[in-house]
């Protein structure tokens, strides 16, 4: 068993204290150790982070400019699709007006070819009644040429009709001439009429021929219209897409460039923290320095003598300890001389130990003690009414005046072999009783029976048997 040995009349007390002071201080340096690495790893992750952001921020501009990039290509994308899709319907137009041109000029040569084939059907119908005509004019002047034959013979036959008739025949001969003349002129105006109407056949066959090929021309017209409106209806379409695009692109652009402010953002803030923690690493790098620097100058580690200087080269304080590794003790520093920091008791009695003024609230554990003048145990006196709960860990003894009745409740804080004695006082009124808690038994269970005179005193002895059994001998009544 050791005490502690220190100077004055409290050695124990002084050493405890320096003992905890020094614990104190050597777990304050721990702390302050633990903060610095604890600081360094932060700085060293928030630098980390910075240089993540950082790069971070770098990537989000990258990738806003090759959105903008994508935007600007987009946008021209789209500008040239809108030019495509107004030259389509452009030309969509112009192959319309063809069209209709064509389409009219088909029906017009259609038109004429009608028309020259009416002509040709007239002229050919004027030819046949020319020719009829003809055939009927040499009809009449065969007609007439008979008829002048017998003119002639009727003449010769009959002279006095002769000289009547002579002005008939001339006449006759006359009609025959005229009209053997309108028969030349018949059968030449039906030789022109044949030649006109195979002439307007030959027109009506090749207006025949450029209607097909205007209608033809006008059917790939129409043809080439309609598909020139569809390719503008797909570059509109287009161009309404690559617009949407370029609109997206023009969205993700801004975001893009949301998020390169946002990253170069967290990046400042990121280097602010790594600077804070770095400066918060050194201030705790410091703060470890200094703490150590005072445990090391309260504690001086092993020494094979007395020092007289601190491990700084500083003059030594008071309380400082160090270990003798000669003569193998702890000795502290009284602030003039080293002294054990405790002694070995072993194999003495206790009056060979000073102990005047010292208290202890642990356990000591002895083989056998020997008394040779006094001991006391700690002892409660206080008064009591209602449920009253004694205190075994702190009290061995108990002094209890009774103001009102009392109920001793169960207590937690006794300990086996504890024993004692409960002293019990009447108040002037006197009357008060005492009941007990289940812990408490009593001789043949009985219970506990007081004096009830004011003032008087019982003494009731106790012995704690085992947890939760406190064995309570016979009271002494009436002292007075």
């Amino acid at each position: 068993m050791a005490i502690f040995r220190g100077d004055g009349g409290s050695p124990a007390s002084t050493t405890e204290a320096t003992l905890n002071a020094v614990t104190e201080k050597a777990n304050e340096a721990a702390v302050s150790a633990q903060n610095a690495e604890t600081s360094e790893d932060n700085a060293a992750v928030s630098a980390t982070n910075a240089a993540t952001s950082a790069t971070n921020a770098a990537a989000s501009a990258t990738s806003a400019e090759n959105a903008i990039a994508t935007t600007t290509a987009n946008a021209n994308s789209a500008a040239t699709s809108a030019s495509n899709a107004s030259t389509s319907a452009s030309n969509a137009l112009s192959s319309s007006n063809s069209a209709t041109t064509s389409a009219t000029a088909a029906a017009n040569s259609a038109t004429a070819a009608s028309t020259s084939a009416t002509n040709a059907a007239n002229s050919a119908t004027a030819a046949a009644t020319s020719a009829t005509n003809a055939a009927n004019s040499a009809t009449s002047a065969s007609t007439s040429a008979t008829n002048a034959a017998s003119s002639a013979s009727a003449a010769s036959t009959s002279a006095s009709n002769a000289a009547a008739s002579e002005a008939g025949v001339a006449a006759d001969a006359a009609a025959a001439a005229a009209s053997a003349s309108s028969a030349s002129t018949s059968a030449t105006n039906a030789a022109n009429s044949a030649t006109s109407a195979s002439s307007s056949a030959t027109s009506a066959t090749a207006s025949a021929t450029s209607a097909t090929s205007s209608a033809s021309a006008a059917s790939t017209s129409a043809s080439n219209a309609a598909t020139s409106e569809t390719n503008a209806g797909v570059s509109e379409s287009n161009a309404a897409a690559s617009e949407s695009a370029a609109a997206t692109s023009e969205s993700n652009a801004a975001t893009s460039e949301s998020n390169a402010a946002t990253s170069a953002s967290n990046a400042a803030t990121s280097e602010t923290n790594a600077s804070n923690s770095a400066s918060a690493a050194a201030t705790s790098e410091a703060n470890a320095a200094a703490s150590f620097d005072s445990f090391d100058d309260r504690y001086l580690g092993a020494k094979a003598s007395d020092p007289t200087l601190d491990n700084d080269g500083d003059a030594l304080i008071t309380g400082a300890l160090y270990f003798n590794t000669t003569s193998g003790d702890m000795k502290v520093y009284n602030g003039s001389a080293w002294l054990d920091a405790y002694a070995s008791i072993t194999g003495q009695t206790l009056d060979q130990v000073t102990t005047t003024g010292n208290t202890t609230t642990n356990s000591i554990t002895v083989g056998s003690l020997t008394v040779t003048n006094s001991a006391t145990a700690g002892t409660q006196t206080a008064n009591a009414t209602g449920s009253t709960t004694l205190d075994f860990s702190t009290y061995q003894n108990f002094v209890l005046t009774l103001t009102g009745n009392v109920t001793l409740a169960n207590p937690t804080t006794e300990a086996v072999g504890q024993s004692g004695f409960i002293v019990l006082v009447q108040d002037a009124t006197g009357g008060r009783t005492v009941s007990l808690g289940t812990d408490y038994e009593t001789a043949s269970g009985s219970g506990l029976t007081v004096s009830s005179a004011a003032s008087t005193t019982d003494i009731v002895p106790y012995v704690v048997a085992a947890s939760g059994r406190i064995l309570l001998g016979a009271p002494q009544l009436a002292f007075s």
